[in-house]
């Protein structure tokens, strides 16, 4: 992109334009001054540059030509000048991208912090610049909370071959934002971006009973994770368990399910189910029609039971 042809400028993190002022190549530092959030629809898309998508550049709020925003920020708080003028850099915040800078974040934090003592002069212009600050203070925090906590997710997938092996020591391995609700289900795009954002990534490793045998409350990192379902050995007593834990199944998949059910009764047919995991197709006898000894998955049931439609159906007796 040519520079020089810039006449607009997105941040999509502030959700803020700005026009350009200059800009010095020979640092590649483009200086800028926010706008509002709209622009000449004759506007061509060459003539718009994206922070996010354009690291190669630094970017620096200006309050003019010739003074930062972070500069005229410090500047103002720090004079006697009216408590409008006060709002109205602090309103100006985080469009100004203030919460990047180190000594901005300072006086907003002492300020957010600060007592209003009601027996002294300008007690109510005192509390307003104080709520003020706190409410944006409190807002960027939060954001950073989030922003920390979506980011330890970056990654964070359990290799086919370690699940693998965890399933076949009937290990079953958990990511904090797998599951959720009550019952428990597998978690939708939302539902797991709203637990990404209230809790860093984290594993349980549970066993076929369901017991939680590694991880606590999701506290296991996913080498740790990993490791753990290297070296375990199950033990005796999990052998002998009457009640299997039984993997968190999605609305979709009961009903894919109730249809298997439905199209193997049509056949004198049913299945025996381990886990939510393992099926296998049985006559009414109880023998084994198809899955063999260790069973297969939900997606080979629901082929043998597509392709099971396209037989006559047995003859009644």
């Amino acid at each position: 992109m040519d520079k020089n042809r810039i006449k607009l400028i997105f941040s999509e993190k502030y959700n803020q334009f700005y026009k350009p002022i200059r800009v010095d190549e020979d640092v590649g530092t483009i200086y800028m001054q926010i706008t509002k959030n709209r622009h000449d629809k004759g506007m061509k898309k060459d003539e718009i540059i994206h922070i996010e998508s354009n690291p190669e550049y630094a970017y620096v709020p200006m309050y003019d030509a010739n003074i930062t925003a972070e500069q005229h920020f410090i500047k103002v708080m720090s004079s006697n000048c009216s408590v409008n003028i006060k709002l109205n850099e602090l309103k100006l915040f985080k469009r100004n991208m203030l919460a990047e800078s180190e000594s901005a974040m300072q006086i907003l934090k002492e300020l957010a912090e600060s007592e209003c003592d009601p027996q002294k002069d300008n007690f109510l212009n005192k509390k307003k610049i104080h709520n003020t600050a706190l409410d944006i203070y409190t807002s960027l925090n939060h954001r950073k909370i989030v922003r920390d906590n979506r980011s330890t997710y970056d990654g964070q997938v359990i290799p086919d071959d370690i699940k693998r092996i965890a399933i076949s020591k009937r290990l079953f391995i958990e990511r904090s934002d797998d599951y959720c609700g009550n019952p428990k289900h597998p978690t939708n795009m939302n539902e797991k971006l709203a637990i990404q954002a209230l809790y860093p990534c984290g594993f349980i490793v549970r066993d076929r009973g369901g017991i939680v045998v590694a991880g606590g409350k999701y506290e296991l990192s996913m080498e740790d994770a990993i490791r753990f379902v290297e070296n375990y050995l199950p033990t005796e007593k999990e052998k002998h368990y009457t009640n299997l834990y039984q993997v968190p199944m999605s609305i979709r998949k009961k009903r894919q399910l109730a249809m298997c059910y439905k199209t193997l009764g049509m056949y004198g047919l049913h299945y025996k189910n381990e886990h939510n995991y393992f099926f296998w197709v049985l006559d009414k006898r109880g023998n084994v029609v198809a899955g063999g000894k260790n069973g297969f998955g939900f997606k080979w049931l629901l082929s043998y039971c597509r392709k099971l439609k396209h037989k006559p159906l047995p003859k009644k007796e």
